[in-house]
């Protein structure tokens, strides 16, 4: 059995060994790890950092790069293609693990439950210098979910994501149109089986001001979202259209009151009110 673990990187000179080490500090039981990193041509010291790890790491680590800059969607894309796991495993190079036991106890849990097509933990999210920023209330989260809650809101962080392998084996004609990559690859998995939630925090999540979505104005992260779900609906069964409609409902008022948050700062503390009242209305189908 080999878990692959599918790292894209750019311009994460200050963080990307963290990340490496904390997949090589992972406690394999039984199953071999290869780590295939995405270097996307980085401006810093990124690429000979990995470069070094990966001299020093034959046959486990492999870095995937090329003359040019290909963007998020496509080093993403690269990546996958060259993870040949029975599971695969999602770790960008700005984040890390904290649990040694983070890849086995995802295994664990898949190979006990095959209904399941990925799996996923809760985290806790940190600023640049590590310092916990907080982790989210994930006591109300039920066991298992499906598609369609996803497609209410995606509520796994890239980094607690494991996929069982093979199950996508080409990304759609559109993935280079869009600027998301864990909502559609959480949604296209989700469609051959259910996801399991594992009740631990093991993973960092790092908000920082090299991010690459976190630091995008809510408008841009709010049209992201809507053009994956229009982007989505094209493909997915006729009996999703009604969940994609809702949560395009609750986007076009998100873009609303995101509008006014940053022309109106007289509302902004209105606005803070309505956002628990919009997470109830709007809660995922589960």
């Amino acid at each position: 059995m080999r878990v692959s673990v599918s790292m894209v990187t750019y311009d994460h000179e200050p963080y990307v060994a963290h990340a490496i080490e904390s997949v090589l500090a992972q406690e394999l039981d039984g199953f071999d790890l290869e780590l295939v990193i995405g270097e996307d041509c980085s401006t810093d010291g990124t690429l000979a950092i990995v470069r070094d790890y990966e001299r020093r790491y034959p046959g486990v680590i492999r870095v995937v790069s090329g003359p040019e800059n290909v963007g998020a969607q496509r080093n993403v894309a690269r990546v996958l293609g060259e993870c040949s796991g029975d599971y695969i495993a999602l770790l960008d190079g700005d984040d890390y693990w904290t649990s040694p036991r983070k890849l086995k106890t995802q295994v664990a849990f898949l190979e006990a439950h095959p209904d399941c097509a990925l799996c996923f933990h809760n985290v806790e999210t940190v600023d640049a210098a590590d310092a916990a920023l907080g982790t989210p209330d994930m006591s109300a989260m039920a066991p298992y979910t499906r598609l369609e809650d996803l497609l209410i809101g995606n509520y796994i962080h890239s980094c607690s994501v494991m996929y069982r392998g093979g199950l996508v084996d080409r990304l759609p004609a559109w993935w280079d149109d869009v600027a998301l990559a864990d909502l559609p690859l959480n949604v296209l998995h989700a469609q051959f089986g259910r996801i399991g939630y594992i009740d631990e925090v093991m993973a960092a999540y790092r908000r920082h001001a090299g991010g690459a979505f976190s630091v995008q104005a809510p408008v841009s992260q709010v049209r992201a979202m809507m053009d994956v779900l229009r982007a989505l609906d094209g493909d997915l069964d006729p009996r999703y259209h009604p969940y994609v409609r809702r949560s395009l409902r609750r986007l076009r008022l998100s873009l609303l009151a995101a509008r006014l948050y940053e022309a109106v700062p007289a509302l902004r503390p209105l606005l803070e009110r309505l956002k628990p009242i919009a997470r109830r209305i709007y809660k995922p189908a589960a």
